[in-house]
């Protein structure tokens, strides 16, 4: 019939296999402004693309005609991520103006359904309040559903709008476009569709491909650029819509090379060297915590290194192959720093060696290590991107000492994980005393010079850096006044009275054999940081940490095995005794805003990467070698910052692995208490009533009930007005959005489920305190998804509400995840739970959550007892009456075993503490009676201390 797709139907896997081209676009926050939708450059000459390249691209930005009128039914739809309501072959409304709807579409589909599209201008699910967005557009895609857009009309308008749009930023962005044809063309202006020009100049490391496409068009090396478009598959290694569709790109691209004129494909000399595509040093950001730099009072000599040391060692120090290479690699911070600590070594072996003092040749240190701790230990959370600071670099060295280069190498292009020996070696080089220099002081910046003999510094780089090479001595760098053409991190190794000699990482052939001046004047004009330091004392019987570390490498030496991972007098036995810290990260996925997995694995390539590690190493490992086939899924709850979280792993992980129940660590982001305390002592200050006032002795009874209900009544209104509900719903968001596709709980079920099939039957068993109950509602679904079924579930003072258990845990129930006689549930007793406190509110967090924080005051909490009250009516349970049927439905939803705190104290192992919200995960009772659940048997060591978190 007209109309209707031909063929047969699209499969599941074919259906899944095009939505997952469709789903994912570049995300519109990681694209310039310039670069988002409807925001074309103007174009100069229309160009027509080949047939096959228009058809690559309709394919994959319709799904194909069957998609498109099979699952897609020719309506609107939100294909998720940060799109906003698309229609057509992906014009996306949310991110157009309502005139360009107008324009484009009100000739195809009439003025009364623009109007009502019109309703979508704007809404994209981005921002704090993205849940809130989504459901909009969820609703939105219904009302709009009886809207059309026929194959032949969504085709029509592509064809006139969407392409002419990418060819103009495509030939926009690239130079040399004019000399590929239609076809080669066609492959980047689909790539250009899928990711946006704004990667081509992005110094982010997922667009390092897109640079050096730029780089190869600029060159004319055309033929480079299918092996760029064929290696950018590294980024989504779980989605083979996308890798699929960069193949076809590179295949077009290869069969448009066989046309093109030899002539095209001349390559003339750069002006540049495609080094410019590695200028991506970031500049520190001021830090109060930064150590100044004091010169000695001494006279500083006129120049430095002498005269003769230039013209005999400067040569030899190349000759002993000491000058690194980094080639088109952005990762001078990393270089640049291994360059300072080389040279200082290489110096001393040759003072030594000119006083006839016995002293070992010097080793080249790893510049992946150092380039690899810059970019964890830089100011900006996670690593999508390639340069970072020098800062960065230096706490890397910091923490960790630096291993040999031969032990961690550099490979081009390519992640290569270190040698097994790298840790204990690394402690062999640690840092000394290190120093932030006054970049503005060339007085200072001499003196550190003539006392270290090396510094560290960036600088924004120009065209005067492009040298060749120099027979007999340094040559200047010539500055004209042009503008830069990006920041590179190096070192500086002397000084004259025209400038700084500069020992740079961009081979012998630079320069005098890697050697430089860099005038003042073009330093106070372009300089960003400088950093001096000393190379420390080697340390003997100790580590390098593995993970991220709080501590420096020495202060880890100071400790005996263990000691610093809890309080010093753990009464812990030693088969329980705290975990270091990077142990306990090897047992962990930390996830970020948004519920993006983190990178805290020194030795893992990313944070894809630190997630397969922890889930399908670590862990394959340690249920391999206990013999167990039982997992805990652990989640902390709403009150806890990464620190706190990972103190709790430190403390229970040992536990849980003395009796065979290895766990596996969610520490994800909530840390709400300092900000909701700090929301609440800034609502008390408003009411001036204190709340020792309110307990105080000789108050009548009465009174101070009626004191204690009025403040913390006040107390609930003035927190939610001053953004307690946002942060709080910023944490739900949090734990929704881990186990969306590219969250960290979507990404480790995956894992989990490969996992499975290594270890024949694996049973999962979920933990969650609090928020974490919300957070392990998101993830029912997602083992689910990949066929994983939940053997139990414990919560504990679960912050949720009934309406979200009834969602989550009730459809779970439904599905089979997981049984419901499977969930135990404990919880404080009402008069317990009355007793607790935040800050000045004197009632528990999940009182404060019920009254202020959710969609409804008085919402009922499934870690709240009057939700649960048998023997009282529903109508009369102090809850909002619109929730009275979520209280109904959960009532015929529950067959587990529900558990109440009803004693004031519990004990830690090793004393009373109160019992309160957050003393869930330090009640050595309660913990033990979940790991004998989980075991089904006696525990093989019983938990004792879990105090001082």
């Amino acid at each position: 019939m007209p109309g209707k797709a031909k063929g047969k139907r699209l499969s599941k896997a074919e259906r899944a296999l095009i939505r997952d081209v469709l789903g994912w676009r570049e995300r519109y926050d990681d694209r310039p402004t310039r670069d988002r939708a409807g925001a074309a450059p103007a174009a100069t000459a229309p160009r027509v693309l080949a047939a096959e390249a228009s058809a690559l691209i309709v394919r994959h930005e319709s799904g194909g005609r069957a998609y498109y009128e099979q699952v897609i039914k020719k309506r609107p739809i939100w294909p998720e991520f940060s799109s906003g309501l698309t229609i057509g072959f992906g014009f996306d409304i949310g991110h157009r103006s309502k005139a360009e709807l107008e324009r484009v579409w009100t000739p195809h589909l009439g003025a009364e359904a623009v109007a009502r599209l019109a309703r979508a201008v704007g809404l994209t699910a981005t921002g704090a309040d993205r849940e809130a967005k989504v459901a909009r557009l969820k609703k939105l895609a219904k009302e709009l559903a009886d809207i059309e857009v026929p194959w032949s009309m969504a085709e029509a308008v592509f064809a006139a709008e969407e392409v002419p749009i990418q060819v103009a930023k495509t030939t926009a962005a690239l130079p040399n476009t004019e000399l590929l044809g239609d076809t080669c063309l066609g492959a980047l202006v689909s790539l250009v569709f899928n990711r946006g020009s704004g990667g081509f100049t992005s110094s982010k490391t997922r667009f390092r491909e897109m640079r050096a496409i730029r780089q190869h068009m600029a060159d004319r090396n055309f033929a480079a650029i299918p092996a760029e478009i064929r290696s950018m598959c590294r980024l989504w290694p779980d989605h083979p819509g996308l890798t699929g569709r960069r193949e076809e790109e590179a295949a077009l691209f290869e069969a448009g090379l066989a046309s093109l004129p030899a002539t095209a494909a001349a390559r003339p000399a750069p002006a540049w060297p495609a080094l410019v595509a590695s200028l991506d040093a970031a500049p520190d950001r001021f830090d109060t915590r930064d150590l100044p730099y004091r010169p000695p009072l001494v006279s500083l000599p006129p120049s430095w290194p002498p005269a003769l040391w230039i013209e005999r060692f400067l040569p030899q120090y190349a000759a002993d192959g000491m000058v690194l290479d980094q080639r088109a690699e952005g990762a001078c911070t990393g270089f640049g720093l291994a360059a300072v600590i080389n040279y200082i070594a290489w110096e001393a072996w040759q003072r030594a060696t000119i006083e006839e003092r016995p002293a070992p040749a010097p080793v080249k240190v790893s510049e992946r290590m150092l380039y690899h701790m810059a970019q964890l230990y830089d100011e900006w959370e996670g690593e999508d991107y390639e340069g970072s600071s020098c800062r960065g670099a230096m706490k890397g060295w910091h923490k960790h000492g630096v291993c040999a280069g031969h032990l961690w190498p550099y490979e081009d292009g390519s992640f290569v994980g270190p040698d097994p020996t790298w840790a204990s070696d690394a402690a062999l080089r640690p840092i000394g005393a290190y120093y932030r220099i006054d970049r503005s002081s060339l007085v200072d910046l001499q003196a550190a010079i003539a006392e270290v003999h090396a510094i560290y510094v960036s600088a924004q780089v120009h065209g005067g850096w492009n040298l060749g090479p120099a027979a007999d001595a340094p040559p200047v760098i010539d500055w004209n006044g042009e503008a830069a053409a990006g920041a590179h991190a190096f070192a500086l190794v002397g000084y004259d009275e025209r400038g700084f000699i500069v020992q740079n990482s961009w081979g012998p052939d630079w320069g005098f054999g890697g050697f430089a001046i860099l005038t003042y004047g073009d330093w106070l004009a372009h300089g960003h940081d400088a950093w001096v330091a000393v190379l420390g004392a080697p340390i003997g019987r100790t580590t390098s940490p593995v993970a991220l570390s709080e501590a420096p490498l020495q202060a880890r030496a100071a400790t005996l095995a263990g000691a610093g991972a809890g309080r010093a007098d753990s009464a812990a036995p030693p088969a329980a005794a705290p975990w270091a810290a990077d142990t306990a990260l090897e047992r962990t996925l930390v996830l970020g805003n948004d519920g993006r997995p983190l990178h805290r694995l020194l030795t893992a390539r990313d944070a894809a990467a630190n997630l397969a590690c922890v889930v399908e190493e670590h862990l394959l490992r340690r249920l391999r070698d206990s013999g167990s086939r039982k997992l805990v899924v652990y989640a902390h709850g709403g009150l806890n910052d990464e620190p706190a979280s990972l103190l709790r792993v430190r403390r229970l992980g040992p536990y849980f692995e003395a009796n065979g129940v290895p766990a596996l660590f969610f520490t994800w982001r909530t840390g709400v208490r300092d900000c909701l305390l700090g929301i609440l002592e800034d609502a008390a200050s408003r009411i001036g009533i204190d709340l020792a006032l309110v307990r105080a002795e000789g108050l009548a009874r009465g009174l101070k009930e009626e004191l204690a209900e009025t403040r913390d009544a006040t107390l609930e209104v003035l927190s939610e007005r001053l953004l307690g509900k946002a942060v709080w719903t910023q944490m739900k968001q949090n734990a929704a959005a881990a186990s969306e596709p590219a969250g960290g709980a979507a990404l480790a079920a995956r894992s989990l489920a490969r996992l499975a099939g290594e270890i024949e039957g694996l049973e999962i068993h979920l933990i969650g305190h609090s928020a974490g109950a919300i957070f392990h509602g998101h993830l029912l679904r997602r083992l689910a998804a990949e066929g994983l079924a939940v053997k139990s579930a414990e919560l504990w003072a679960p912050a949720c509400s009934l309406r979200f258990a009834v969602e989550h845990y009730g459809r779970a129930f439904a599905e089979g995840t997981l049984a419901p006689k499977a969930l135990h549930i404990a919880l404080l007793a009402d008069v317990i739970e009355r007793a607790d406190s935040v800050g000045p509110y004197g009632k528990s967090l999940l009182y404060l959550v019920s009254r202020a924080f959710e969609p409804l005051r008085r919402m009922p909490l499934l870690g709240l007892a009057d939700a649960w009250t048998g023997d009282v009516p529903v109508a009369a349970r102090p809850f909002n009456s619109a929730a009275r049927a979520d209280i109904e439905a959960w009532r015929a939803l529950w067959r587990g075993r529900l558990e109440l705190v009803s004693e004031p104290e519990v004990g830690d192992g090793r004393k009373t503490i109160p019992a309160v919200h957050g003393s869930f995960d330090n009640n050595a009772a309660l913990v033990s009676a979940t790991i004998r659940r989980i075991r089904g048997q006696k525990l093989a060591l019983p938990v004792g201390d879990l105090g001082g978190f």
